[in-house]
């Protein structure tokens, strides 16, 4: 889960920056952390959870990870086109008041449709669709399972809305974390 996090935000204009700071103040390059991972070595492992705690909280209980388990069982998976009403976004005050208050993916991909969502984050929704409809591979979306199967996004936010919007037909790679404990995050 932390390298799936770490190649999002590697590959997002709005979020690389901070982790390239880091990177680069490391002496640590994208290629050999990220883009070739060696999860095998436990050094790097160590790091990219550093590096995860300091810009998102992970490990922390801060941040995006206040509340969040410590014992969490993630499983690769696809989303299909018959889940994407099942694709909620975290409980975060922006999230809800882009979507009314539903945190449904789906509304958020119709009103970027429409035209009647804000630029942001209309256009990085339309960028990410033009990347996808262009053959581009994306990293995993990061999801956790909430209450009556709903899969609440952690990481992915645009690109679940860009796929949703598409009506994607093909899985969507997607990291799901399930705990019994999940219901303590704070944006569950």
């Amino acid at each position: 889960m932390v390298l799936a996090f770490l190649e999002a935000e590697i590959s997002s204009p709005r979020f690389s920056k901070w982790l390239l700071q880091i990177l680069q103040t490391n002496g640590l390059t994208p290629d050999e952390l990220i883009h070739k991972a060696n999860l095998e070595d436990p050094q790097q492992n160590a790091i990219r959870r550093e590096i995860l705690q300091r810009l998102r909280g992970f490990g922390a209980d801060s941040y995006l990870f206040s509340g969040f388990p410590s014992e969490v069982q993630w499983q690769l998976v696809e989303i299909q086109k018959s889940d994407h009403a099942r694709l909620k976004f975290a409980n975060e005050a922006n999230w809800v008041r882009l979507t009314a208050g539903s945190r449904m993916v789906t509304d958020l991909a119709e009103r970027v449709t429409r035209g009647e969502a804000p630029d942001d984050p209309a256009e990085h929704v339309r960028a990410v669709q033009k990347a996808l409809v262009d053959g581009l591979s994306l990293p995993p979306i990061v999801l956790v399972l909430g209450d009556d199967s709903e899969l609440i996004l952690v990481e992915g936010h645009c690109r679940a809305t860009a796929y949703v919007g598409l009506k994607w037909v093909a899985g969507i790679r997607a990291l799901l974390g399930s705990s019994p404990l999940m219901r303590r995050w704070l944006f569950f």
